[in-house]
């Protein structure tokens, strides 16, 4: 994935590990980086950032932890 820190705001993701970071000035340079890695190089990178952060960027896995701390509430 490529991201501009604005884009990953708010988000788990870290730089270089998850993503490449970029900016107007290093964009070409960034989508060059990319496009050089191998294709089973980048799927198997992106399953493994979307393991490591799945219940930060799941909406579904959200909702389920939300209502599990609402639960003893509703009682």
């Amino acid at each position: 994935m490529i991201s501009t820190d604005f884009g990953v705001r708010g988000t788990q993701l870290v730089a270089p590990d998850d993503y490449l970071p970029c900016s107007r000035e290093n964009l070409r340079e960034v989508i060059g980086q990319f496009i050089g890695r191998d294709r089973s190089y980048r799927a198997a990178q992106a399953e493994a950032v979307w393991q490591r952060h799945r219940r930060s960027c799941d909406i579904q896995e959200l909702i389920n932890a939300a209502t599990a701390q609402l639960a003893p509430f509703a009682a």
